[in-house]
């Protein structure tokens, strides 16, 4: 049993890791929150779920291929993830851009504004009732995990690496750090604001959609499931230090494991509460983050 709470936890953290990493990236250019990205990411597992069913339809009553499913996933893994970055994009280009200068009060009304509107619609669309994907997933014998977790675990991992990387030996990543520790030097000195803001949105709408694909095949999603993913992240990402994103995974995944012990011995609304008020505390004793000194990647 404790092994199971621990895996749980572990993998529950990862996905909440994938979307506080999103929001971190995508704060440190905004400097705000972008209450609308779990709703990005909700978006994209729907789009998997339509387009992985359609496209195995399609081929089975046309063609005779070997490996239908493999190559319906595939299909559905790569729409998902351009309609999330397509839409991201346009949002950013669109709406965050030319308010950027009016203030953060404006960001935030207008994200929470973008995220009601997206939520309301997929209401409409999909009903509040949960879609689970139709891929048949099955436990590696001796292990008792996924291919799903494998492949989640493997790309988080991945990600922080390629991330870190960029950050550290790029001069785009460069530029990213000159804008989250000194904006008005950044910008004195010409750095292209616009392009940067772009390649992050871009970055970020690729790393929720695959936590969005995740989803939608192990637990499945309805319209506001991003809510909670929005709480728990931004949550993580205090405790963790918004321009830290090592520390924002870390503290990712030790909330996905209290959580889990959370629900188990007590109840999903009493360890929620609890997880709020250790924040508070926490805030009140590190307000920069708990690894904030330790580790600054971004």
């Amino acid at each position: 049993m404790l092994f199971d709470l621990l895996k749980y936890g572990f993998f529950n953290g990862i996905y909440i890791a994938l979307v506080s990493v999103g929001f971190a990236l995508i704060f440190n250019i905004l400097r705000t929150i972008d209450f609308s990205l779990t709703d990005r990411m909700t978006f994209s597992g729907y789009v998997f779920i339509i387009s992985e069913k359609y496209i195995k339809g399609l081929i089975s009553s046309h063609l005779q291929l070997p490996f239908v499913e493999i190559i319906s996933i595939l299909v559905g893994c790569l729409l998902s993830i351009l309609s999330c970055i397509i839409l991201t994009l346009i949002i950013e280009k669109y709406i965050f851009t030319p308010i950027k200068e009016k203030g953060t009060s404006i960001l935030i009304i207008t994200s929470f504004g973008i995220s009601v509107i997206m939520q309301s619609l997929m209401s409409i669309i999909f009903t509040n009732s949960t879609i689970v994907s139709s891929i048949q997933e099955y436990s590696i014998p001796g292990i008792g995990l996924y291919p799903r977790e494998i492949l989640v675990l493997s790309f988080a991992v991945t990600i922080m690496i390629v991330l870190n990387l960029i950050i550290k030996k790029t001069l785009f990543g460069k530029s990213i750090n000159a804008l989250v520790f000194n904006y008005e030097l950044a910008i004195f000195h010409k750095i292209p604001v616009k392009k940067i803001s772009s390649l992050v949105f871009g970055i970020s709408a690729f790393i929720i959609a695959i936590s969005g694909i995740s989803l939608s095949v192990g637990f499945g999603i309805y319209p506001n499931i991003g809510n909670k993913y929005m709480i728990y992240s931004f949550c993580a990402c205090l405790i963790g230090g918004l321009k830290n994103l090592y520390g924002t995974v870390i503290a990712s995944i030790l909330l996905g494991v209290f959580l889990q012990f959370g629900d188990c011995f007590t109840s999903p609304i009493v360890s929620e509460s609890l997880t709020l008020i250790i924040l508070l505390v926490l805030l009140y004793i590190k307000p920069e983050g708990l690894f904030f000194e330790k580790i600054r990647v971004i």
